[in-house]
């Protein structure tokens, strides 16, 4: 561990660099008397996907109140994609009570080389959480990491990722934004569609539908029909404007990467709350002169 691919390849199969998050536990068992410390070993893999709040977060609960000592290695194992794509990830080491306000108790990092390790009291009144952070950007790379644990009596797992089970391709409307028009969307239509006139430019995103704070990675974002509209990247690479280029109806679609390695589907959609509640109207494009 603690290495590198070397020139942006990956040495190890056939690895969609834009997978999210693909765990598995290994060791997590308990060593020595209940009067010493116990140790927990946790590995697994995960894709540092660059949307949402990339974390591998592994619970504590403890009966005895003592020092946690922790150390993280890890290994890049296949690099990501896009203008990210050879940067290697900034990793952080952090211990936390299991709450929102309450400042950190210990941290290591962030580095993009390992050992990380950190020191730090824990109390039987609080849950716990030693949580592998990332810093950098790195266009979805994808790292293979061992967790070390030595704690008071307790428990120490992994906690479940989080994931979404629906996604929605949107056209964000936006105020005052030069060489962007805002399509028109017609739920009275049938099929439901959002209008656009040839020549006009609009905004696209692909956002979570239903929930919030997911880690994920678009893997793609394609028009059905391109002789109708083109997705166009931004000045950085990115896929960020829609472009009517003649009359005509067409879907437009995604493919979205999570945390546990299942991809999702997601499809032009109106949402008519906010995106965590939301429970998008599937839409077509219609271009028209």
């Amino acid at each position: 561990m603690c290495s590198s691919p070397s020139n942006g390849r990956t040495t190890t199969g056939a690895f969609v660099a834009r997978l999210i998050l693909c765990l598995t536990v290994a060791g997590c068992g308990v060593v020595g008397p209940s009067d010493s410390p116990e140790h927990s070993s946790i590995s697994g893999s995960a894709v540092v996907g660059d949307e949402g709040g990339f974390s591998v977060d592994v619970e504590g609960n403890f009966r005895k109140e003592g020092m946690l000592h922790a150390e993280l290695s890890w290994t890049v194992v296949a690099p990501g994609s896009g203008r990210f794509g050879a940067q290697t990830p900034r990793l952080g080491l952090l211990l936390d009570r299991d709450c929102s306000m309450c400042p950190v108790v210990s941290e290591d990092g962030p580095a993009n080389q390992c050992p990380l390790s950190l020191s730090g009291p824990v109390e039987t009144s609080w849950r716990y959480l030693v949580r592998i952070v990332n810093s950098r950007l790195c266009g979805g790379c994808r790292i293979e990491y061992r967790l070390e644990v030595t704690h008071p009596e307790g428990s120490v797992r992994l906690r479940p990722p989080r994931t979404c089970p629906r996604y929605v391709v949107h056209l964000p409307q936006c105020v005052q934004c030069p060489g962007v028009t805002n399509p028109v969307v017609d739920l009275q239509a049938s099929p439901p569609r959002a209008r656009m006139r040839v020549g006009d430019r609009a905004l696209i995103d692909v956002n979570e539908a239903g929930c919030f704070t997911t880690t994920y990675q678009v893997e793609s974002l394609s028009v059905a029909d391109p002789a109708v509209a083109e997705i166009q990247n931004d000045v950085w690479g990115d896929p960020s404007y829609l472009a009517a280029l003649r009359p005509g109806q067409t879907g437009i679609s995604a493919t979205v990467l999570q945390v546990d390695g299942s991809r999702v589907q997601a499809d032009l959609g109106h949402c008519a709350t906010t995106f965590d509640s939301c429970a998008p109207t599937r839409l077509v494009l219609e271009v028209v002169r």
